[in-house]
């Protein structure tokens, strides 16, 4: 399980590089152009995620089971920084290395411990926070302590920092949005399935 689960990471990383770095010629005006309908991926993400859960919880005709009854603020916060966030990276990766966006990505238990603390009111030990803190900084560390040349596909400082801000922009919601997926967990005791198929079905609408 767990490596069809990296698997897929990898596959779904692979492709989303290439949609959203590389530069796809315009039949009408014979120009490169980068991808700029980052929804449609999201939703058609969605829909499949969607799907996939349904099946998982063989629930996918009845409508009678709790998971399509659930809503409230943390379901429309979920579905909110689910649509709104990842299209944030893709932008991003047109000021950006796709390298430097995944990097940022990595950190993202950073936000889910400080939105889980501030919004949702949940407590962790003081073991998790430092393993949260040596984490985030080990990635950071790793990252950007590198000896060769400097990436030349950043186009300027001041493209980098508006790419820069998209990902951190992006940081923040995710972890509004894991954040908000562990208090629905727990509050309503949901399975794994259960929580996609709400996670997904408030994206998709």
């Amino acid at each position: 399980l767990t490596l069809g689960i990296y698997a897929s990471f990898i596959f779904w990383g692979y492709f989303q590089e290439k949609v959203g770095t590389v530069a796809y010629t315009n039949p009408e005006t014979k120009q490169p152009e980068s991808f700029q309908a980052p929804h449609i991926l999201i939703l058609s993400q969605c829909m499949f995620s969607l799907l996939f859960s349904c099946m998982s919880i063989s629930q996918f005709l009845s409508l009678s089971h709790p998971v399509w009854k659930e809503t409230g603020k943390t379901v429309l916060l979920i579905g909110f920084a689910m649509s709104v966030g990842a299209p944030l990276s893709y932008v991003a990766m047109s000021y950006i290395p796709y390298p430097f966006v995944v990097t940022v990505k990595m950190c993202k238990l950073l936000p889910i411990v400080l939105f889980g603390i501030l919004v949702f009111k949940e407590k962790y030990s003081f073991s998790k926070k430092l393993v949260c803190a040596i984490i985030t900084l080990g990635v950071l560390g790793f990252s950007f302590y590198s000896p060769g040349k400097k990436d030349s596909s950043i186009h300027g400082p001041l493209q980098a920092v508006f790419g820069v801000s998209l990902v951190i922009m992006n940081l923040a919601i995710d972890g509004l949005h894991n954040s908000a997926q562990d208090s629905l967990k727990h509050k309503h005791k949901l399975g794994a399935g259960a929580l996609q198929a709400i996670s997904n079905r408030s994206c998709v609408v």
